[in-house]
């Protein structure tokens, strides 16, 4: 209990920054209130959305590649494989409409990698979507799935490691 660095709470933020920090240093300690991953927890649910290809602020991007980059490196470290799996996302919506364009605004502004789908190539490949004639895609070649218990525990692991 003794160390130069504590990190409370060891949900999805501080489960990775107890790892981070333990990098640095062998003087980190993390305290959780429950057990990390826990059923109650914000993480809880175990899997979440994760995608490059947002409307969020352009500034978020760095970060969520950074992230992306992370989840490669704790799943080798700790071999704990399916933290992130990649299979792409797709967003749909009008060709011409405010979403879409805010979304391929945003790809322009920050670079996320993304390819435009139209009707006629979401029905070749993705056939179990039933766009309207006025429809695309926007596919994200980096989305997936994020396990968010394993990847809580895993980094719990690696700090402890």
């Amino acid at each position: 209990m003794d160390a130069q660095l504590a990190v409370i709470g060891l949900g999805s933020i501080g489960s990775m920054a107890l790892w981070q920090a333990s990098r640095l240093s062998d003087s980190v300690v993390g305290f959780e209130a429950a057990t990390p991953a826990h059923g109650r927890s914000a993480v809880g649910g175990d899997t979440r959305l994760f995608r490059m290809v947002y409307l969020g602020r352009p500034e978020y991007y760095p970060i969520i590649e950074r992230s992306r980059r992370l989840w490669a490196e704790l799943q080798a470290e700790t071999g704990q494989q399916d933290i992130l799996t990649p299979t792409g996302s797709l967003s749909i919506g009008t060709a011409n409409g405010s979403f879409i364009n805010s979304l391929l605004e945003a790809t322009r502004i920050n670079g996320a990698e993304h390819h435009v789908l139209s009707r006629e190539e979401m029905a070749e490949r993705y056939p179990q979507h039933n766009l309207r004639p006025d429809d695309c895609a926007v596919y994200d070649p980096h989305g997936g799935v994020l396990r968010t218990d394993r990847a809580v525990s895993a980094a719990v692991a690696a700090a402890q490691a």
